[in-house]
């Protein structure tokens, strides 16, 4: 197992309402945990991250970020027909989410201009 790398996301809303930042460096390996440390983004604030190359959804939030908080985001899995997969029919299965050679995106929207906080994605 690599060693645990964290990227941190410097949130800047300013006058058009969105912005999209990225990692300095393309990530390698599952993402284990998405932290927001809260600023002023409003109850109307919205988030998604994902691959620059891909567009692998990794993570997405409405009306959170209010709060500091910390996910652990995961993504259903299927066999190897593309079928599915659950335990016994109803309960589904989930792993975490690989990355490969390719660097974070988020973008962050709030009805609001000019509000802040921060995001922190740790890569293993």
């Amino acid at each position: 197992m690599s060693k645990p790398k964290t990227y941190q996301f410097d949130i800047d809303v300013g006058d058009t309402s969105t912005t999209t930042v990225y990692s300095d460096k393309p990530a390698n390996g599952y993402v284990t945990k998405v932290e927001f440390v809260a600023g002023d983004l409003t109850a109307q604030a919205e988030a998604a991250l994902t691959g620059e190359t891909t567009g692998v959804a990794i993570w997405s939030d409405i009306g959170t970020m209010v709060s500091s908080f910390s996910k652990e985001p995961r993504i259903q899995t299927c066999d190897t027909s593309g079928t599915a997969a659950t335990f016994d029919g109803t309960r589904v299965v989930l792993d975490r989410i690989a990355i490969a050679d390719e660097r974070l995106k988020l973008v962050v929207t709030d009805t609001a201009k000019n509000r802040t906080g921060t995001f922190y994605v740790t890569v293993e």
